[in-house]
């Protein structure tokens, strides 16, 4: 029994490794310690983005824009890097993200007196035909005292966002056309 044991043990890892061998994994990720990447992650097909909208109290003070404002520069983002296929419906997408501003704990008690919160940029990846979240990627914003500095961090943070997307749907932004001749 053990014997059988061990080479159902060893061929699940064989499997394991030549299937890994076959998907793309981003920089600083080991799948050995972090785990599979879903096939539909990897491959994306069409993505319908979504509006999350934000959770975070008083936006417009804390940045400029409104509680929309991860969406719209997510959306252009994808929409400029001219790599993925945009549909207009979630019907017609394999997968739906929906990007959106929230906090998060840093320290103390959560939502206590003694807490903190950062914000952040959170992504979560749906697969359309399940409903299923089959992935979430976080970005914090970085604090920054002045509005425009604020800014910034949200600018950065959403440019984080998008490069660990493209990194696990092994796309990246195709060169803009120069229009420039040589």
């Amino acid at each position: 029994m053990k014997r059988i044991f061990a080479v159902a043990l060893l061929s699940a890892a064989s499997l394991l490794s030549l299937s890994a061998q076959n998907l793309p994994t981003p920089p600083n990720y080991d799948l050995s310690k972090d785990g599979p990447i879903p096939v539909e992650l990897t491959h994306p097909g069409s993505i319908f983005v979504a509006n999350g909208s934000s959770d975070i109290a008083r936006f417009s003070y804390t940045f400029t824009g409104d509680s929309s404002r991860a969406y719209v520069e997510f959306y252009n983002a994808i929409q400029a890097s001219g790599a993925y296929h945009l549909v207009g419906s979630p019907n017609q997408a394999d997968l739906v993200l929906i990007v959106r501003t929230s906090s998060r704990s840093m320290f103390g008690y959560n939502g206590g007196e003694n807490s903190a919160s950062q914000p952040c940029l959170r992504l979560t990846v749906v697969d359309r035909r399940t409903n299923i979240p089959i992935w979430s990627m976080i970005q914090p914003i970085d604090f920054a005292f002045f509005h425009k500095n604020r800014d910034k961090a949200f600018l950065r943070a959403m440019q984080r966002l998008v490069t660990e997307f493209e990194a696990f749907t092994s796309v990246t932004a195709k060169p803009a056309a120069s229009g420039m001749k040589s």
